[in-house]
């Protein structure tokens, strides 16, 4: 996740067991999914890992931030007291694991768990842009307002993510396989940026580069 734009890490849109970002500095990226929030990385486990871990990252040394990438209640209850988390990140596909639930019930009792001060990022689940509006809107009113809607980078994400954030709202731009991608949302002013790492090495896209890229950036515009 590149993120406040800090940088945050990758991200793979499977299940994983957890990420870790740094501020503003570049880490080396293992082979699992990346999430950018202009002043940070997050790096999540490869699929089929569960838990919480500060991965290896191919891009430097940093302050480490840790969050959990699942939806389990009870894995994330056990875990918040040992593991030094600053959040919890998930996707569709993670939540479709835990059954059927009550969505934004789920989402709250997610948020007491891990309190107030750590960071929740909750995607939504339109494809057009009036739709993932009315998705961020229905997030922060339904679980709280520090939610970070994660908006898929696309055409109409990006317009979405244009409105949000002249509101005001945290973003995390999802969905990343170029660096066109992150850059467009970079200049939109997302609090994070979450590649897609896994799925752009299976594509043969050169995934480091365009980690190098996309972090050279935010340092060089201190974006």
């Amino acid at each position: 996740l590149l993120g406040p734009v800090r940088t945050g890490g990758p991200e793979t849109g499977d299940r994983a067991g957890g990420y870790g970002s740094h501020r503003r500095r570049v880490l080396p990226l293992p082979p699992a999914g990346l999430v950018v929030r202009a002043e940070g990385v997050i790096v999540e486990n490869p699929p089929g890992r569960s838990g919480a871990a500060a991965k290896a990252l191919p891009l430097g040394l940093c302050v480490m931030d840790i969050l959990f990438d699942t939806a389990n209640l009870d894995d994330i209850e056990r875990l918040t007291p040992i593991y030094p988390v600053t959040g919890v990140t998930t996707n569709p596909t993670i939540l479709k694991a835990e059954g059927r639930v009550d969505f934004y019930a789920h989402f709250r009792r997610i948020r007491e768990i891990i309190g107030p001060d750590r960071t929740l990022h909750v995607q939504v689940l339109a494809k057009d842009t009036r739709g993932m509006i009315d998705d961020a809107h229905k997030l922060l009113d339904r679980i709280d307002d520090k939610v970070y809607p994660k908006i898929p980078t696309t055409e109409a994400g990006i317009a979405a993510m244009r409105h949000l954030k002249a509101e005001g709202v945290k973003v995390t731009a999802t969905a990343i396989y170029s660096t066109t991608q992150g850059f467009l949302a970079i200049a939109t002013g997302v609090d994070y940026l979450a590649p897609y790492y896994n799925r752009m090495q299976s594509l043969d896209i050169d995934t480091r580069g365009t980690l190098e890229a996309l972090a050279g950036f935010i340092r060089r515009f201190d974006a």
